[in-house]
């Protein structure tokens, strides 16, 4: 089953409307035990593990297919809720400024993971995240076409949080974003001894801020959803091989693997000829308008959906091209 913001919001308004409490630390704690039990008896989790004890090195592998984005999904979650039954789990930064009980935040969010839609980007899309700069607009609720996805970097990213830095110098393995109604809740995983040694950190974005006035830490965030949101990008979906979730199923598991990856990539560049008309000017070359981002102004919502346009040839066919490529300011 896939989340929708509908689902979120009926969700929220029911709890609000029944005041419904959130679970005690004990049920919270049995929680733990029986998905950590799930987990550790999942034969495609049994199969991540046995391949990551297999390669050496401290370093995290690049993570390239669907087995290793699901198993280091869930691998974080089992050690968000380590904690709750005695063993050390991830160290969470920051905890102190929100208003919840550790065990519920905890609890919370590995269900978060699990429902999470997940995503893989490519080393050369996280790249690209960093190299163009965002033009200033009014953060939309609809940046996201899920309330709730998952992010895996085949790579180690170098996000940048609020202050400007990577989850204390180091680089970031995932991140799982999730809808809170008045905006963003942001957790992001990182490894010093891969995969022990795991922390979170904890940012968030506010629906109708402006930015980078308002949110100047969040450009990479903005910066994915304008990716996910660009007519150049494709996402080939693929779930993990279907012989593991027979397996779980015959062992009367529940199925954590309900979503499949989207892997996020770039299209083929393409050539945009000038339109008749364009400036009026004959042109005797074609050039290069570098990869830029555009906000488009949706006055229902009072806030701009931001989208990605990827380099491209300008002018007309058949022409020589100029080397400087261009960039496009909006």
């Amino acid at each position: 089953m896939t989340l929708t913001y509908e689902d979120l919001d009926r969700a929220r308004t029911a709890f609000e409307n029944h005041h419904i409490e959130p679970p005690s630390e004990n049920q919270c704690c049995e929680y733990a035990h029986e998905f950590i039990k799930w987990c550790r008896a999942d034969p495609a989790m049994q199969r991540y593990v046995h391949d990551l004890n297999s390669v050496t090195g401290e370093e995290r592998p690049p993570i390239r297919t669907p087995l290793q984005v699901y198993g280091e999904k869930m691998m974080f979650a089992m050690s968000l809720l380590a904690d709750l039954i005695g063993t050390e789990g991830i160290k969470i930064r920051d905890f102190d400024s929100l208003d919840m009980e550790e065990h519920w935040f905890r609890v919370r969010h590995a269900l978060q993971i699990v429902l999470a839609v997940p995503f893989l980007w490519s080393k050369e899309i996280a790249t690209q995240m960093l190299t163009n700069d965002m033009p200033r607009h009014i953060i939309s609720r609809k940046i996201l076409s899920f309330p709730i996805v998952w992010w895996t970097f085949e790579v180690a990213h170098g996000v940048a949080n609020q202050t400007g830095t990577s989850l204390e110098g180091r680089a970031i393995d995932a991140m799982l974003i999730a809808d809170e109604g008045v905006g963003l809740n942001v957790l992001k995983f990182g490894s010093e001894n891969y995969p022990h040694d795991a922390s979170c950190e904890l940012g968030g974005i506010k629906y109708g801020q402006r930015y980078p006035e308002d949110a100047p830490g969040a450009q990479n965030i903005l910066a994915g959803a304008a990716f996910l949101n660009s007519p150049y990008i494709t996402q080939r979906q693929e779930n993990i091989p279907r012989a593991f979730r027979r397996q779980a199923q015959r062992a009367g598991l529940p199925d954590f693997a309900q979503h499949d990856v989207r892997f996020v990539k770039l299209r083929t560049p393409e050539s945009q000829p000038s339109k008749p008309g364009d400036n009026d000017i004959e042109r005797d070359h074609r050039w290069w308008v570098r990869g830029h981002y555009r906000a488009q102004w949706h006055p229902s919502e009072q806030a701009h959906h931001l989208i990605w346009i990827m380099p491209h040839l300008k002018g007309p066919d058949g022409l020589p091209v100029k080397n400087p490529m261009y960039s496009v300011v909006r």
